[in-house]
């Protein structure tokens, strides 16, 4: 969302607890190494770092709930009663949530006897005053009596923005008298009574002919049928307590100041420990060094030197040998004189090829080769395929409904696979160099093949257009991240976006071949189904990943056929996901 005016800055103001429960709910049981259930923690920072990797936001604050109760308890204590306890699995996670709040360097808001949503209430009035456009990061809709034209709610989860006008099409009035309609209607999830017998419609169309609650118990008399004139005359101060209840506070005690709310860099030290003790290795990546080999960051990891004449070294492939991006781990591993290096692969590049193997043994080193090369093996398959086979790792990935169709006859845009199925794909974009779609899936889905319901670095785009006839204004470019376009007609560059020309003939082997030009190790083939078909026809895959649903189109487009190995199947959510690896003999090289 653009400012309203490019002077303003923008403050983001997160709905912390609430992201919590949406995350433990959301995500399964996820443990580290030590026991401790992190679904949570890693949910939730997932959708910190989103929101500071793609909105770069000039402000952020983290709003919590304090233990306690609060204001509304004192006036009906009733309220929420019905909800059950924190589950203990959760419980035990918020103390590292907020850790990973402080480590970010991001300021917390928590007071006792308020809620989250009036702390946010309060600092997106003060924000606003200042001169600040605001952000409110939820997904509750008790937040859209905050709305003005300079406040605004995202939520990330459905990347939807909503402003004044979508609330006036989700509940018929501007933001300020949506707490009548709330005071009207109740919250179950709250256990705000309202007046029972009047739903969320009947609400809307009293506020929208009376404005208030208190003009339309005033003007009662006038109120049609006469079984609704009964529950409000039976229940009008129910309907005042609810409206009092639904308010979200403006004058809670937390003050707007700019320089204390500003974003900063993050603790990095706290913040790279914290994320290896809760073993999010991804997430982790991205907040180290990336020049370093993990030979490196292990030796630069142990403050006493003197242990490593006493250590083993344990390698998943041969420590390099020469000076490329990096200085040669042979070397270093040699210069702090380590005992033993157990390696569970030789490297087949031929700048190495065993010859850091042979300097480590000259140097005195024992060496152990070939310990789980199985595991090692699949750990650097995209490694070894773009070497030995000098392609790239190909994946293909799609969603299919239960009778077999990924999409209906018309290319109408609709979700097959479930939410959490498709934040599984974001995190897989994420451990790929690329990912690529064809034309009528970039024209008809029009996807950003971006990481935003995960955490980590966005794929180059690959988009197949062969005779350049897809709008400009789609989002593959936006020129946000490095796009290729590959067609027929013509070769251009211009800032984050290649276009670039193959012949008719062969064009997916071409293709291929270009991307590895390209240094692309690994891509994921997302469709759609004439896409993925060229690539099974032609034996250019590795890996199929495939999403079966429980939704049914009854007729449409079918999904590809596939042979392959079934290696693995598991449940996401209500999706069946089975993985295949191509082993019948003709993958092509």
């Amino acid at each position: 969302m653009p400012s309203t005016e490019s002077s303003r800055k923008t403050l983001y103001l997160i709905d912390g607890s609430a992201y919590i429960y949406r995350a433990f709910f959301a995500l399964p049981a996820l443990n580290n190494s030590q026991g401790l259930q992190t679904n949570a923690i890693l949910g939730f920072t997932t959708t910190l770092l989103k929101i500071i990797r793609e909105r770069k936001p000039d402000g952020l604050v983290v709003a919590f709930d304090e233990k306690g109760p609060t204001l509304r308890h004192e006036e009906f204590t009733a309220y929420k009663a019905q909800r059950p306890p924190m589950p203990e699995g959760m419980s035990a996670q918020i103390p590292y949530i907020h850790r990973v709040v402080d480590d970010l360097n991001i300021p917390a808001v928590r007071q006792a006897g308020y809620e989250a949503d009036d702390l946010i209430g309060t600092l997106a009035h003060q924000a606003e005053q200042a001169g600040f456009d605001v952000v409110i990061v939820t997904g509750d809709k008790d937040m859209f009596q905050l709305l003005t034209p300079h406040v605004r709610i995202y939520d990330p989860v459905k990347d939807k923005w909503l402003g004044e006008v979508e609330c006036v099409e989700r509940f018929g009035v501007e933001p300020a008298r949506v707490v009548e309609i709330m005071g009207l209607m109740g919250d179950a999830a709250d256990n705000i009574p309202g007046v029972k017998g009047i739903g969320e419609k009947t609400a809307m169309k009293l506020i929208a002919q009376f404005n208030t609650i208190e003009e339309l118990l005033r003007r009662v008399e006038e109120v049609a049928p006469p079984r609704i004139k009964a529950l409000l005359v039976d229940q009008a101060e129910n309907a005042r307590l609810s409206r009092r209840l639904a308010t979200i506070q403006l004058d809670s005690p937390v003050a707007f100041e700019p320089a204390t709310y500003h974003l900063k860099p993050p603790h990095q030290d706290q913040l790279t420990d914290l994320l290896r003790e809760l073993g999010f290795t991804t997430l982790l990546k991205s907040f180290q060094p990336s020049f370093s080999h993990a030979e490196a960051n292990a030796v630069n990891s142990v403050l006493d030197k003197e242990v490593l004449k006493k250590s083993t070294v344990y390698v998943n492939l041969e420590p390099c040998s020469h000076d490329g991006k990096t200085p040669p781990c042979a070397d270093l591993l040699i210069r702090h004189q380590i005992k033993c290096v157990v390696i569970a692969n030789s490297d087949t590049n031929p700048l190495v090829a065993g010859n850091g193997i042979k300097k480590l043994m000259e140097a005195g080193i024992e060496v152990k080769l070939g310990v789980l090369k199985k595991e090692g093996a699949e750990l650097n398959k995209r490694f070894f395929t773009f070497v030995e086979k000098k392609r790239p790792f190909i994946v293909l990935k799609w969603a299919q409904t239960d009778d077999g169709f990924i999409a209906h006859s018309n290319y109408e845009s609709r979700w097959i696979s479930s939410e959490l199925s498709r934040q599984v794909v974001h995190k897989w974009r994420s451990e790929e160099d690329a990912v690529l779609v064809g034309t009528k899936t970039a024209a008809h889905d029009n996807p950003t093949l971006s990481v935003r319901d995960w955490s980590g670095r966005n794929p180059i785009r690959v988009v197949i257009d062969r005779f350049l006839r897809l709008p400009s204004n789609l989002n593959l470019f936006d020129k946000t991240q490095n796009t290729i376009c590959y067609n027929v007609l013509k070769h251009e560059e211009h800032p984050n976006l290649k276009l670039i020309r193959l012949d008719e003939d062969d064009f997916i082997n071409q293709l291929v071949q270009n991307l590895y030009k390209q240094k692309i190790q690994s891509i994921m083939v997302e469709g759609g189904a004439q896409t993925l078909k060229l690539f099974i026809e032609s034996g250019l895959w590795d890996e199929a990943r495939t999403f079966t649903s429980t939704r049914s189109f009854g007729e449409g487009i079918a999904s590809p056929l596939l042979h392959g190995e079934l290696i693995s199947q598991e449940s996401i959510s209500s999706d069946l996901l089975k993985i295949y690896k191509h082993s019948d003999g003709k993958n092509k090289s």
